[in-house]
């Protein structure tokens, strides 16, 4: 900060928000503004939670994923996050990305189902008679875990 001027810090906590407030300082016979630095720990959960709402009540869907004789809606923002299949086929010129649908002919539907419920929450069960299958989803659709 320049002039020695301190902002004003704001992190937000559970139950409360905790203020460091500092008032600004002199610089040359003006006042400096404060600012403010909003750090919510809750934010992506939230984001999530959001997002799961959505899903369960069939809001806001503006893609599909087809695969065998079932048709799965999702959001286009929760697969490009998750996968970077799905980024590289939203942000490259692919046909899908206009159509609004994806076949995946390779994958079974228990497989694709078993992505969605992951990519809206972050959680999957991986146990020893579904771990080819899951190695083999996150393969081909290029899911990592990002930390």
């Amino acid at each position: 900060m320049r002039g020695g001027a301190r902002a004003l810090s704001v992190v937000l906590k559970p139950g409360g928000v905790l203020m460091d407030v500092s008032g600004g300082s002199l610089c040359n016979g003006a006042s400096e503004q404060r600012s403010v630095f909003l750090v919510s720990e809750s934010h992506g959960q939230q984001v999530v939670r959001v997002l799961q709402g959505f899903r369960e009540r069939g809001l806001l869907f503006d893609f599909s994923i087809r695969v065998q004789d079932e048709t799965l809606p999702c959001h286009r923002c929760v697969l490009a996050a998750c996968s970077d299949f799905f980024r590289a086929m939203f942000e490259l010129e692919m046909r899908e990305r206009d159509d609004g649908a994806v076949t995946l002919s390779n994958l079974s539907p228990q497989a694709v189902h078993t992505f969605l419920d992951f990519a809206y929450s972050g959680e999957i069960e991986i146990r020893e008679d579904n771990v080819d299958m899951l190695f083999q989803l996150a393969s081909f659709l290029q899911v990592s875990q990002r930390t």
